[in-house]
């Protein structure tokens, strides 16, 4: 059970992330809430999530860490989040495409996927990460 979990919530989040990108949405309303810089926070957050995601599903079963495996979650996270911001402006009516938006994507995919080989993440989570891995954290 726990290894079809593993792939199905990233999958889950990865649909979620999709239909926050394309739903319509009330700019008045959203200009009401006035935090500054609420639409990267917002970004980085779903991005960060995502990538933690995918690298924890990695991990289970993969816990040896190659910088091949590591290349391709950041670069799959980092082109779902550029496709995202494409389709954005194409399939929604009152949103537009920002690159902005898209570097924030990607540091939150670097902060995600960083976070998710620490340690006490990996001990909350709910397994150990390789002694090899480890020591290069």
């Amino acid at each position: 059970m726990q290894r079809i979990l593993a792939i199905i919530i990233p999958f889950l989040w990865a649909v979620i992330v999709f239909f926050i990108h394309v739903i319509p949405v009330n700019t008045q309303k959203v200009s009401q809430f006035l935090i500054p810089y609420a639409d990267k926070i917002v970004h980085l957050a779903m991005f960060l999530v995502l990538a933690f995601l995918w690298r924890r599903t990695q991990l289970f079963f993969h816990p040896r860490t190659s910088w091949g495996l590591l290349v391709v979650i950041v670069a799959a996270c980092a082109a779902y989040g550029g496709l995202l911001e494409w389709l954005q402006s194409r399939l929604s009516l009152n949103r537009v495409s920002d690159w902005k938006d898209w570097m924030t994507d990607v540091l939150g995919i670097l902060i995600g996927t960083w976070l998710a080989g620490k340690k006490m993440l990996s001990i909350l989570f709910g397994h150990q990460i390789g002694e090899t891995q480890q020591n290069l954290l």
